[in-house]
């Protein structure tokens, strides 16, 4: 009872905040209700479909005033309603310490650190139990390896795979991509895995997924991926790439429909599921949910941490250093403010769990 009442209380915060947004950026003898009906509809329709483009950007019009970028020129815009010569000082103000403070690595690493905790603390307490033995009752990826159907390496759009094509040599096909994006660690890594779980008797495929785009540009992308992944072990005719973009639950549903299609999912299977830990609870939460009503088991592997120790050092302009802003710091202060919007869209959706789920006890999370 408390999830459906929590889900409705939330869709109606965000109908409030929208509408409060429209009345203060259309004039309200403009905004019939005829508007403010098409305005609406929209919306919702981004919310029950984001396979169409128009309704995706839609979407991502609806959360720009939601991350620190998006609130500080919306407080601009504002502060200028009445003039450039009439400018609203508390609206600027405004707008100054919001991307001030989102811009402090300061204030960036305790986000990120708050946010990737939980993922950390559960490899490092699953690391100490088993230092010498793991207890009786769980599972090692020695005891089950040939039970891992698929490896599904997750793309992101701010991890892009765009420039793999540079480095794709047309005279010299064969020649594998060098690392030297952000998305090919992860494809790495991912190749690790599947060497790991081949050495144990498995034969899982390898899906990875990765942004939209033009039909020349996603063929480049997905042979580039491909290219990398057999120069590092895994067969070619075991890779599977989809132009999913980054939806995460339309990426688990695919990989259901891709494993269902060959007959390969099974009660008491697992799937691998590899994205940064920024990303781990929601991606791996997600695919649960799918996969649950088969009773096949999710097995987190995350990659990428974010997460930094302050530094210690006596000298103060080393400490200072921390309070000066920085666009990698904004950037990483935007990354984690994307993640709860898009989690808390995850939850008004139904794709989620309730609150009061522990993502530890429904997702396998263990070493080596």
């Amino acid at each position: 009872m408390l999830e459906p009442l929590t889900r409705i209380l939330l869709w109606a915060a965000v109908g409030l905040i929208i509408w409060y947004v429209l009345l203060r950026l259309i004039p309200r003898n403009y905004l019939t209700w005829f508007g403010g009906l098409v305005v609406l509809v929209l919306i919702v329709l981004s919310f029950v479909d984001r396979d169409s483009e128009t309704v995706e950007m839609i979407w991502d019009i609806i959360s720009l005033p939601l991350n620190p970028l998006g609130l500080s020129v919306l407080f601009l815009a504002f502060s200028l309603k009445d003039g450039s010569q009439k400018v609203n000082g508390n609206q600027v103000v405004a707008a100054f310490l919001v991307l001030l403070l989102a811009s402090m690595p300061l204030i960036s690493r305790f986000l990120v650190n708050r946010a990737e905790q939980s993922v950390q603390e559960a490899f490092n307490n699953q690391l100490n139990i088993c230092v010498q033995v793991c207890p009786e009752g769980q599972a090692t990826l020695a005891e089950v390896g040939n039970t891992m159907r698929a490896i599904v390496v997750l793309g992101d759009s701010q991890m892009d795979t765009g420039q793999l094509i540079e480095t794709v040599s047309d005279e010299e096909g064969e020649r594998p991509p060098s690392p030297t994006t952000a998305m090919v660690p992860r494809l790495l890594r991912a190749a690790s895995l599947y060497g790991e779980v081949r050495a144990r008797g498995g034969a899982p495929w390898m899906i990875v997924t990765m942004k939209r785009e033009d039909s020349e540009k996603e063929q480049a992308k997905a042979t580039a991926i491909r290219q990398q992944l057999s120069a590092n072990g895994v067969p070619i005719e075991r890779i599977e790439v989809q132009a999913l973009g980054t939806d995460i639950r339309k990426s688990a549903d695919e990989a259901r429909e891709f494993l269902e299609g060959r007959q390969l999912i099974a009660p008491g299977q697992r799937i691998m599921v590899v994205t940064p830990a920024l990303s781990m609870r929601r991606a791996s939460l997600t695919f649960s949910k799918v996969f649950r009503d088969l009773q096949v088991r999710i097995v987190a592997r995350p990659t990428g941490f974010y997460i930094t120790r302050p530094d210690n050092s006596d000298d103060l302009l080393v400490r200072l250093r921390d309070l000066f802003p920085s666009v990698e710091a904004l950037s990483t202060t935007s990354r984690v403010v994307d993640e709860y919007l898009t989690w808390g869209y995850y939850f008004l959706r139904g794709w989620l769990p309730g609150f009061n789920v522990i993502w530890t006890n429904v997702v396998e999370v263990w070493g080596q």
